[in-house]
């Protein structure tokens, strides 16, 4: 009897099981063929578009290089196109009228100079927390100190910016005088040998006027290194500019000094002599001995200059050889509606492919030391050790224009620095033109 029972609810279960399996075989078939029906649609579906904009600066060759790369970014990012935004005269005036009228470029090329402006007024992302402490040691420290603000990042670095000294090797040579140390100092060593040399000037030059040194009364860039080398600041505050800044005696003797390669060495020309002629063409005719600039003229003497020439540290102040390590670089803009991708362009714009691509001709010095640098950049590198960020004021453009007019006199010879510096006005309009947001 018991047997009998159990064969029956056997039978019975194994036909449920049968049952059962049959539904799943058959559902899954079903889904099978759903899936392959579907499956051309869904490979087929594209990603959603997103455009986002690249505000840049630069020459023809920066620009066809920005070009290069924003093909490559858009085929390796299928989903993401690029609008680029050449400004190629007065940018900064530019995207402050952009960003005011609320038409942002999402990814913007900056300058350390003018970047305090932007973050003052909340119109750029931090990103200290886009470059991991890995990805971060691939850059100069200094470049990323340049765009460090109140501890936070606001720029991925694409190039580091210091000035140095070309030096015409043979007109030394022709006038029977070494070449100096890479520590050479201003009072011991760079002053003798360029009165030295200026008495003695090649042939190309015999007839002409000539001087040991150029001498740019602006933009400031060309005069900060001496108030630097003499241990002076920059203001930061408009409680600085009244107390810890000018008429702060170590810059003061730092412009003076500059002010006396004119006036009392006689080795610098003044504006008179030399009318609208550049200092990089004077140094191509020959008619200069040194030539202090940047980066920016190396491919120009390169391909130009009918001399031998050589790159130098700026000699030594009395607190060294201490330049302005300047940089530009690429903010995200605060209001993107699309960080992300954003991000995204400008980590690929300051990688070792691009920034190998941007320093290729020398018009730049890569901010990354993972690129290779070429035979004279190496100075470059030299100066940014020495150097220290430069870190302006607020209105930097204002209080710029407002230091070289007060100048003006002095590096003309008609006053002393330290006059136009102490007056009354010139400290008042400092606080109300130059540092107030």
């Amino acid at each position: 009897m018991i047997p009998t029972v159990f064969r029956l609810i056997f039978r019975f279960f194994q036909h449920r099981w049968v049952l059962i399996t049959g539904t799943l075989l058959v559902g899954m078939a079903l889904w099978w063929e759903i899936y392959l029906a579907i499956q051309p649609t869904i490979s087929n579906t594209p990603l959603k578009q997103v455009t986002i904009s690249l505000s840049i600066w630069g020459n023809a060759e920066e620009v066809a290089t920005t070009k290069q790369l924003l093909q490559q970014f858009e085929t390796q990012h299928p989903n993401i196109q690029v609008t680029l935004l050449y400004t190629p005269d007065q940018y900064m005036s530019k995207l402050q009228l952009l960003m005011a009228t609320n038409q942002s470029p999402d990814v913007i090329l900056m300058n350390n100079l003018s970047m305090p402006l932007f973050v003052h007024t909340n119109q750029l992302l931090p990103l200290e927390h886009e470059l991991s402490a890995t990805a971060r040691k691939a850059f100069q420290p200094q470049s990323i100190a340049t765009f460090t603000l109140n501890n936070h990042l606001f720029a991925f670095p694409r190039d580091v910016s210091v000035l140095v000294l070309y030096l015409n090797t043979d007109w030394l040579k022709h006038a029977g005088l070494k070449p100096p140390s890479p520590n050479w100092q201003w009072q011991q060593d760079a002053i003798p040998l360029l009165q030295a040399a200026i008495k003695q000037p090649p042939v190309a030059s015999k007839t002409a006027p000539h001087w040991g040194i150029s001498f740019y009364a602006k933009p400031a860039l060309f005069w900060l290194p001496f108030i630097f080398s003499w241990g002076g600041t920059l203001p930061q505050t408009a409680n600085q500019t009244m107390h810890t800044f000018l008429p702060n005696a170590p810059a003061v003797q730092g412009l003076t000094f500059y002010q006396q390669l004119r006036t009392r060495y006689h080795v610098a020309p003044l504006a008179t002599e030399v009318g609208n002629t550049s200092m990089t063409e004077l140094f191509l005719q020959q008619k200069l001995v040194a030539l202090i600039s940047g980066r920016w003229v190396l491919p120009v003497l390169q391909q130009q200059a009918p001399f031998r020439w050589q790159i130098l540290p700026l000699p030594q102040g009395k607190k060294g050889s201490v330049v302005g390590v300047d940089g530009s670089g690429y903010c995200i803009a605060s209001g993107s509606k699309h960080p992300q991708q954003a991000i995204q362009l400008a980590k690929f714009l300051t990688s070792k492919h691009a920034q190998r691509l941007f320093s290729h001709s020398g018009l730049i010095t890569p901010a990354r030391t993972d690129v290779p640098l070429h035979a004279n950049q190496a100075v470059f590198l030299q100066a940014i050790q020495t150097g220290k960020p430069t870190k302006p004021p607020i209105q930097w453009e204002a209080w710029q224009t407002l230091m070289q007019e007060t100048l003006t006199p002095a590096f003309e010879g008609q006053n002393s620095v330290s006059n136009v510096l102490n007056t009354r006005t010139f400290q008042t309009q400092q606080v109300q033109e130059g540092l107030t947001p």
